[in-house]
């Protein structure tokens, strides 16, 4: 279960997100272009991303404290995405910065009627281990709740050396490793963010609700499974909760489970119930997609909540 919400003492949550910091730049393309060819870019953006980012900005966005763990280059990206997570709000004091490299970058292709692609650069990203991690350390054990986004398996394993109450959403990359790699990890979860596909393939089961209950086993209090257009389920305390997905005008999906991700735990840690945490979460996601960018999309807490009370109350 989670803690009582703290903010009847006036005070705010903190959440601390360890994971990738990245530069992103989106492109709205009519088609892809043949080879040797071009296409005329649409429109195009650039801002920060990377799943540990994104969290941290939308936690912000609903109202409690985000501090960022993450690793830059020393460049002119590194400067821009720490000068941009300032004007968020969140505090990024303990974000490394990496001598002599190249801060990480995605490129996002989202072509009309289709399904975006990427192009990724690992930049600093790559040069996170568990000396780094160690800086951490105070930072980790002083937040009151601790996501993992995204992260190689080596480093979020050193992260459960520390605390035993996470919250994580590995991502499709880590997942694909299998599950005895990731296995350890386990008894270090309060909570486990997954999609339908990662959960089918991670617990090994066709059927998602007998692959929710195996990983249920393994020890997480909270197992969260993103379905997409068919909403979103949760399994706490041995029932599970459904809510069902909004049908938003779909412009750039980039960054939406990462906001469904922590408006669920921001939820989860004001008192809303699962289901009414899983509607909040599908209401902020949902809103993300409909707005391009990766993170100029992120709803407002107020925003959620006008939407919330239209599509389901």
């Amino acid at each position: 279960m989670f803690l009582p919400f703290p903010s009847a003492r006036g005070d705010r949550l903190k959440f601390t997100s360890i994971g990738h910091a990245n530069i992103d730049i989106t492109l709205f393309v009519p088609e892809l272009p043949a080879p040797d060819e071009d296409v005329k870019v649409q429109a195009s953006m650039i801002g920060t991303g990377g799943a540990a980012s994104n969290f941290a900005i939308c936690v912000k966005r609903l109202g409690e404290e985000a501090e960022l763990l993450a690793v830059v280059g020393d460049d002119l990206f590194g400067k821009f995405f720490l000068e941009r997570l300032v004007k968020q709000g969140v505090n990024v004091s303990n974000v490394e910065v990496a001598k002599g490299t190249s801060t990480g970058m995605v490129v996002v292709i989202n072509e009309v009627g289709k399904q975006r692609r990427m192009i990724s650069v690992s930049g600093a990203n790559a040069r996170m281990n568990s000396e780094i991690i160690q800086k951490w350390s105070t930072a980790i054990s002083e937040a009151d709740f601790v996501h993992v986004a995204s992260l190689e398996i080596e480093n979020a394993l050193v992260i459960a050396e520390e605390r035993d109450d996470l919250s994580w959403d590995p991502g499709t990359k880590v997942v694909r490793l299998g599950l005895e790699k990731l296995k350890p990890m386990f008894s270090s979860l309060r909570v486990i963010l997954l999609n339908r596909e990662e959960t089918r393939l991670l617990a090994g089961r066709n059927d998602i609700k007998d692959a929710i209950r195996f990983l249920s086993d393994l020890g997480p209090e909270e197992v969260v499974v993103k379905l997409g257009a068919n909403g979103s389920m949760a399994f706490v305390d041995a029932v599970f909760y459904e809510a069902p997905a909004l049908s938003p005008l779909v412009v750039d999906t980039t960054g939406a489970g990462d906001v469904f991700d922590a408006t669920y735990l921001v939820s989860r840690a004001r008192g809303y119930d699962v289901e009414e945490a899983l509607k909040l979460a599908n209401v902020a996601s949902a809103l993300k997609i409909s707005r391009p960018g990766t993170t100029k999309g992120i709803p407002t807490w107020e925003e959620v909540l006008v939407v919330k009370s239209t599509f389901y109350d």
